[in-house]
């Protein structure tokens, strides 16, 4: 299905937005409801965007992507 570059990226965009909104605590729900719940609300999706990515660069110097 994907070439071995295309997965890999896919691999790693699946993975920064699994910890994006494992870095959300404001709705404390499932992941699939947050997953749910950012795919209907843009507000909501802005939100675990910028909670991570914020926190992430001034609070720490830890990658997005933990191995």
């Amino acid at each position: 299905m994907y070439s071995n570059k295309n997965s890999r990226l896919y691999q790693l965009l699946r993975r920064i937005a699994l910890n994006a909104l494992n870095c959300e605590h404001s709705y404390k729900r499932s992941l699939r409801q947050k997953m749910k719940r950012t795919a209907m609300y843009n507000n909501y999706m802005i939100q675990v965007l910028s909670c991570c990515f914020i926190n992430n660069t001034l609070d720490s110097s830890d990658s997005l992507c933990q191995d």
